[in-house]
């Protein structure tokens, strides 16, 4: 079962449109304020769905998009 709380860095990237790379990156470092990476496990990084949500919605309102 999916849990839809958590999204993998694979389906960040997608639905911003970037590498999955730069999601990492943007996580570790907190760019602007970005989701950090939740650790479920030795090779399991997840980030918010929420927080994510929350970061796009500011963001677009700050005019900081990507």
């Amino acid at each position: 079962m999916k849990n839809l709380e958590f999204l993998t860095v694979r389906e960040v990237a997608d639905r911003l449109g970037l590498d999955p790379r730069t999601v990492r990156q943007r996580a570790r470092d907190q760019w602007k304020g970005f989701p950090p990476l939740i650790e479920l496990g030795p090779k399991s990084q997840r980030i918010s769905a929420k927080e994510l949500e929350a970061w796009i919605a500011a963001s677009q309102r700050q005019e900081n998009w990507l």
